[in-house]
C-alpha cells in the first residue's frame, strides 16, 4: 500500500478521526481566546508560536522563532528585573506557571505577558525543550497598577499632616509609577481669581528641577494656557508633544530641558475646580485612556482632601489669630513666648517683651464709632508689624492692647530703637471716614532674664512698666525695674 493510501486509511480510523478532531478543537480554542501556544527547543529557543491572540498585538510571529524569551528587550516583572531566577527553573527542568514579563510591542506600547510551561522529554527521558501557553494580560495588569496608584494616593493623603506635604507625596507617587519626570500643582487663589504654583516634585535632575523653580512665579487665569484651559473646562488634557503646541508656557525652558509629553487634570471638589496638576515627560506620549480615567478619580481625591485641609487650617488659624487684625492672639503668643524661653535658656540669649497700649483710642472709638475703631486697629497693627524685624512677633491681646516679642536682643539699646520706631509709627495720622485721627502709644518693657524668667512674670512686669509710661504722660516707653514694682 502506498504512503498516501496509508495516510487516508489512518484518517478513516477512529483514532485518526479523534486526533484530527482534537487538533481542530485546539486551534479553535486558540482562535477564540487571547492565548497562544508555543514550543521551545533544548536551548529555550522558540520553534513554534501560534495563536490569534498573539497576532492581535501587532507582532509578526516569525520574529520570535529562533529566539529566547529574554530576547527582544523583555524584562521580568519582579525578581528586580533579572532573568536569573527564571533561567534557574528552566535549567532544573521544572514546570512554571503564570510567569509575567513585559516588552515593548512594534507600536511602542508596553505589553505584559503571562506564560506557563512544562518541560518535554522523549521516550528515553532526554530533555527536548519546553512547551506551553501564554496570554497578553496588559489590560488587567494596567488596571491593577492604576488601582494600586489610587490606593497609594489615598494613603499619601491620609498620612500627611499638611496639604503641601500630601501634594508633594502624591505628585511623586504618580511620577514614579507612571514614568513622568516631574509634576506640579497650581492651587486656586480665590481672592485674586488666579491659579498659583503650590507645590511640585521632580526626578533628581538639575535640568528638570529648573522647570519647578521657573514655575514659582507663574499665574494662570481661566482659559489661558493648557492649565487655564483645564481650569475652565474641568476636563483633563493630554498633549503628546508640548514642543508642538502653541499653548505651551515656558516653551524655551521646556525645549532646553527636552520635555515633550504632558498631561494636565483638575483637582475637583463639589463639582468645582480648585487646582490643576500637570506632569511632564521627556518622551513623546500618546494618550492613555485608562490613565486618564484613573486621574479623574485621583483629581477628586485631591480636591476633597485640599478642601478639608483648608477648612481645618482655617479653624486652626482662627483659634490662634485675631479675627480683626490677623495678628497672633493671646493663645498663640503664649505658645511662642514659652518656646522662646526654652530656646533662650538653652543658648543663654536675652530677649524682650513689650506691652503696648494705645493712647486716645477710646476717644476715636466713641466719636467715630466701632467701625472706625476697627479700621484704626487694623492700620496700627499693619504699621507695628512693618516697622519691626521679620523675626519679631506682634500680637493683639484684645481691645487696643498689643504685645511684642523682640527676639535675640544683645542689649537694651536695641530695645530702645524698636520702642522708638513703634512710638513714631503710632503717632502718624490715620485718615478714617475722611477724618484725620491721631493716637499715640505707651510702652512697657521687660527684659529676659534680668527682669523675669517665666511667661507670667514677663507679661506682668511689662504691663506694670506700661502703666508707668501712662503716668509719665503717655507717648513714651519705660523699662521695668524693682522700683516700679514697689511703686
Amino acid at each position: 500500500m502506498g504512503k498516501k493510501n496509508k495516510e487516508k486509511e489512518r484518517k478513516r480510523t477512529p483514532s485518526g478521526n479523534a486526533l484530527r478532531l482534537s487538533e481542530e478543537r485546539f486551534h479553535c480554542h486558540l482562535e477564540l481566546s487571547s492565548e497562544w501556544y508555543w514550543e521551545q527547543d533544548e536551548n529555550y529557543r522558540f520553534t513554534l508560536v501560534t495563536g490569534a491572540g498573539f497576532e492581535k498585538t501587532g507582532t509578526d510571529l516569525r520574529d520570535y522563532v529562533g529566539t529566547a524569551r529574554w530576547d527582544h528587550g523583555a524584562v521580568p516583572v519582579g525578581d528586580d528585573g533579572s532573568w536569573e531566577a527564571h533561567k534557574a527553573v528552566l535549567e532544573a527542568r521544572q514546570p512554571f506557571a503564570d510567569f509575567v514579563f513585559r516588552r515593548v510591542d512594534p507600536q511602542g506600547e508596553q505589553r505584559y505577558i503571562s506564560t506557563s510551561g512544562q518541560p518535554v522529554f522523549d521516550a528515553k527521558k532526554r530533555f527536548k525543550g519546553y512547551r506551553g501557553i501564554a496570554k497578553d494580560i496588559t489590560a488587567s495588569t494596567r488596571a491593577e497598577q492604576l488601582l494600586r496608584l489610587e490606593h497609594m494616593v489615598a494613603r499619601c493623603l491620609s498620612e500627611s499632616d499638611s496639604a503641601s506635604a500630601a501634594l508633594k507625596a502624591v505628585i511623586r507617587a504618580i511620577c514614579e509609577t507612571q514614568s513622568w519626570e516631574c509634576g506640579r500643582y497650581f492651587g486656586l487663589d480665590e481672592e485674586a481669581g488666579v491659579l498659583r504654583f503650590a507645590g511640585g516634585w521632580s526626578v533628581p535632575d538639575p535640568a528638570v528641577e529648573r522647570l519647578i523653580e521657573g514655575s514659582h512665579d507663574l499665574v494662570y487665569r481661566p482659559g489661558v494656557g493648557m492649565i487655564g484651559q483645564v481650569w475652565q473646562t474641568g476636563q483633563p488634557l493630554w498633549v503628546p508633544d508640548i514642543g508642538k503646541d502653541v499653548r505651551t508656557v515656558l516653551k524655551t525652558l521646556t525645549s532646553e530641558i527636552g520635555l515633550h509629553g504632558a498631561i494636565f487634570f483638575a483637582a475637583m471638589s463639589e463639582g468645582k475646580t480648585i487646582g490643576v496638576l500637570g506632569f511632564n515627560s521627556r518622551e513623546v506620549r500618546e494618550p492613555d485612556d485608562r490613565l486618564l480615567e484613573a486621574l479623574r478619580v485621583i483629581g477628586a481625591q485631591i480636591g476633597q482632601f485640599v478642601q478639608r485641609k483648608r477648612a481645618e487650617e482655617r479653624v486652626q488659624y482662627m483659634a490662634t489669630h485675631d479675627a480683626l487684625t490677623s495678628l497672633p492672639n493671646r493663645v498663640m503668643f503664649s505658645q511662642l513666648l514659652n518656646h522662646e524661653i526654652q530656646v533662650a535658656q538653652r543658648y543663654h540669649r536675652p530677649f524682650a517683651v513689650m506691652f503696648i497700649d494705645l493712647d486716645r483710642f477710646k476717644i476715636v472709638n466713641d466719636t467715630l464709632g466701632h467701625e472706625a475703631g476697627d479700621e484704626l486697629l487694623k492700620e496700627i497693627s499693619a504699621r507695628f508689624k512693618a516697622c519691626l524685624r521679620a523675626s519679631d512677633v506682634v500680637s493683639r491681646l484684645g481691645g487696643d492692647e498689643f504685645v511684642v516679642l523682640l527676639q535675640e536682643v544683645s542689649d537694651a539699646e536695641q530695645v530702645v530703637v524698636a520702642a522708638r520706631k513703634i512710638l513714631s509709627t503710632a503717632a502718624k495720622p490715620v485718615v478714617i471716614q475722611g477724618q484725620e485721627c491721631l493716637v499715640t502709644a505707651s510702652i512697657g518693657i521687660c527684659m529676659y532674664p534680668v527682669d523675669a524668667q517665666d511667661e507670667q512674670s514677663l507679661m506682668k512686669n511689662a504691663d506694670t512698666a506700661m502703666y508707668l509710661a501712662k503716668e509719665q504722660g503717655k507717648n513714651n516707653f519705660q523699662f521695668f525695674s524693682e522700683n516700679i514694682k514697689a511703686h
